[in-house]
């Protein structure tokens, strides 16, 4: 397959799974995504598309042996149903709050680049284009947007600095307006969300990684399967060097 066009098709036939009635209720894992995060994780209707629940699909069915049901929600309430104990997985990083009521994987189940998109109206434009290291932003008054349960970006830049919008597509309009300096985050999502918005010629991509984010497999204390972080840890990283795994994410990064 050539394009990412392609890959989402066939990643969404593999992530599929209804996410409510019998499908949910016999699943031995409850898996829960934010609903606009592509290609990392979407949803159409009640269906989990894209690159986290064809990845957790693979790895929960086929090497742990286990039934899994894939369901999209908003980032935050996904987050609540984890942590309430209504669903069992998360894949995420696994920031100090959300190790509170999760058990966070050894090995993250895939990491990739954040990179920094800067609005073409912020005053800070020239120089937040010459940053190549994550600590350089902290010597600036720049705005950042994020969204509502977006914890990453608040343990590396002041909150002061951080607006929070819904979601992704009110941040990426936060920029193009100007009304936000700039975003770090997941390098695939956001080129992927302004392009699909049109919004490239209102927004500069970085030339730089700033950071690394790591996503990991985050399994609710609460979980009837707690005690399967134990097998997570053994088996995952024989997963992540497999053929089927490197097939997946090669077809999502090119």
């Amino acid at each position: 397959m050539s394009s990412r066009r392609d890959f989402i098709a066939q990643v969404a036939a593999l992530g599929l799974l209804a996410p409510g009635g019998a499908a949910a209720r016999a699943a031995s894992l409850i898996c829960v995504y934010g609903n606009d995060y592509a290609p990392w994780c979407w949803g159409e209707g009640s269906s989990a598309y894209g690159l986290a629940p064809a990845l957790l699909a693979e790895f929960f069915g086929k090497v742990l042996g286990m039934h899994s049901a894939h369901q999209v929600l908003p980032w935050k309430r996904a987050q609540a149903e984890v942590e309430g104990g209504r669903a069992d997985v998360l894949c995420t990083v696994p920031t100090p709050e959300r190790r509170r009521y999760c058990h966070a994987s050894q090995e993250p189940m895939y990491a990739t680049g954040a990179r920094l998109f800067v609005s073409r109206a912020s005053r800070w434009r020239g120089e937040l284009a010459q940053v190549r290291e994550r600590s350089a932003l902290h010597a600036r008054k720049a705005v950042f947007a994020s969204y509502l349960g977006g914890a990453w970006l608040g343990e590396r830049v002041p909150r002061e600095q951080i607006r929070f919008a819904p979601d992704l597509e009110h941040c990426i309009k936060l920029l193009a307006s100007g009304l936000a300096d700039a975003m770090l985050d997941n390098r695939l999502v956001l080129h992927h969300k302004i392009a699909h918005m049109g919004l490239q010629e209102q927004i500069d991509e970085g030339q730089f990684d700033l950071d690394v984010i790591a996503y990991h497999l985050l399994l609710a204390r609460r979980s009837r399967n707690a005690g399967l972080i134990e097998r997570i840890d053994a088996e995952l990283p024989v997963f992540r060097t497999s053929a089927i795994y490197a097939d997946i994410v090669r077809r999502a990064t090119r």
